[in-house]
């Protein structure tokens, strides 16, 4: 493949394919870029796409990445914990929110009247409903919620990474294939004139117009360009089922296009250096400190009190003509401060 392709994949793989930013930038990390750059060619115009693939306008390899993106095993499992870190977003959010509860009795009783000594049966039950609530007064809970929140974005960059990976292979090896169907082309086209050459040294050598040394040099040039054809035609041969081993088929034959048709994509002269914003695993690793700090939060908001409410309602029937339901209620509050923990 020509140096400019294997350039251009490159520096897609490396801008192009960039995941926005996730977060924004500390406060204290603002820097004020100039006015005017000395060299702005390059700058205005940068387009930045997920599907960057396709500026190579060749619809063989954006069906071989969108196969391989589909069925490779760590996109799934990355997509698999993006849904983990959503659900422990709605658990921290739910620990912060009031509880309710209910619950119920039933009990029977056999016993003798003390009026009529005759045996009685007494069926009572007892439904009870329950609410109660932590104050969260020092953010240990809404502490926890950002971390998870931090979280879930570190996992989602996560995906954009693995996917920009998966990509960046797929394309790499099918730019590969294409790059040595064109050696195998060149060189078969090479070996037709090595054949017209030994043909030209054999007829001057049976003349005596030249010496055996060249009718010798010319074959030694056919032979070392015809073992090259099949080493070459291996060589496609795994590449094709390396490239099938990415798209999760099974190894074959591979459908492409020609490396002479690809269109290939323009070069900046310059990048911005907000483009590293842009790398996912850069935004991964800034989710994730941040996920770090506030986790460091609730574990100091662990020192303090918590304080919680509680309320309960219910009410007590006993099956008997002569007894009118008892309501029953609680109302409190209680505080719970850390007093010694062994140093836990």
């Amino acid at each position: 493949m020509k140096p400019a392709g294997f350039s251009a994949l490159a520096l897609l793989v490396l801008v192009s394919g960039c995941a926005p930013a996730y977060l924004p930038a500390p406060p204290r990390s603002t820097v004020t870029p100039p006015e005017q750059w000395r060299d702005r060619a390059g700058i205005d115009g940068i387009g930045i796409s997920q599907d960057w693939w396709k500026q190579f306008a060749d619809p063989a390899l954006g069906a071989a990445i969108v196969r391989a993106m589909a069925n490779n095993s760590d996109v799934l499992a990355a997509a698999a914990r993006i849904e983990e870190a959503e659900a422990q977003v709605r658990l921290a959010g739910a620990a912060r929110a009031p509880t309710l509860s209910a619950g119920g009795g039933i009990a029977s009783d056999r016993a003798l009247s003390q009026v009529s000594g005759r045996p009685t049966e007494i069926l009572a039950i007892q439904p009870q409903l329950g609410a109660n609530w932590t104050l969260d007064l020092f953010g240990r809970l809404r502490a926890l919620s950002d971390a998870a929140r931090a979280n879930f974005v570190a996992s989602a960059a996560d995906y954009d990474a693995v996917r920009l990976s998966v990509a960046g292979a797929t394309a790499q090896a099918y730019l590969t294939l294409l790059s040595i169907d064109a050696q195998l082309d060149v060189t078969r086209k090479t070996l037709d004139l090595r054949v017209e050459a030994r043909r030209i040294a054999e007829d001057r050598a049976r003349l005596g117009y030249s010496s055996q040394l060249e009718l010798t040099q010319a074959q030694s040039e056919y032979e070392a360009v015809a073992q090259a054809i099949p080493q070459l035609e291996q060589a496609r041969r795994l590449q094709e089922n390396g490239l099938r081993l990415l798209t999760g088929d099974l190894p074959g034959a591979m459908a492409r296009g020609e490396l002479a048709n690809l269109s290939i994509p323009g070069i900046p002269a310059l990048m911005p250096s907000e483009l590293m914003r842009r790398r996912p695993d850069i935004a991964a690793a800034e989710a994730r400190l941040a996920a770090a700090d506030r986790t460091i939060a609730s574990r100091r908001a662990e020192f303090m009190p918590d304080v919680a409410l509680s309320a309960s309602w219910g009410a007590l029937i006993v099956d008997q003509l002569d007894y009118d339901p008892v309501s029953i209620w609680n109302i409190g509050a209680s505080i719970l401060a850390p007093l010694f923990q062994g140093g836990a």
